[in-house]
């Protein structure tokens, strides 16, 4: 008894929820299908902050020899490493980079050479020998 009556109850809820979303036809599921295989198609649409971000660097003329490499920091933030030639050059890669990597964090793990390879001053930093009270 129970079996019949939650079949009955199902087909109804069946009928009276179909008539009120419409038929199904080819066409409307043609016309689902089609919008998902669209945005399949689109490659923009699915592509991790990594890839964004490279894009973007390899889209930049000055950028695109540098050799430099995005990294993932954890769940929320990608690193970015490499060399650069001057600070203005830097602050722009910094800039396009975190741009791209949104909603990501940006972690800038880059280095201006000139200044950041030159050697450590020996001036001040060998200890000196101890000294009495």
């Amino acid at each position: 008894m129970w079996a019949i009556t939650g079949f009955l109850l199902g087909a109804t809820a069946g009928w009276l929820i179909g008539e009120m979303t419409g038929g199904v036809s080819r066409a409307r599921v043609s016309s689902y299908l089609g919008s998902r295989k669209r945005a399949a198609a689109d490659p923009g649409a699915d592509t991790s902050p990594r890839e964004r971000i490279q894009l973007a660097l390899d889209g930049d003329d000055e950028l695109r020899d540098l050799g430099l490499t995005v990294v993932p920091a954890g769940r929320n933030a990608v690193e970015l490493h490499g060399w650069v030639p001057s600070r203005r050059l830097r602050a722009r890669t910094t800039r396009l980079a975190a741009v791209a990597a949104a909603p990501l964090r940006l972690v800038d793990c880059l280095l201006v050479r000139g200044e950041d390879d030159r050697p450590a001053s020996d001036a001040g930093s060998a200890p000196t020998a101890l000294q009495s009270a």
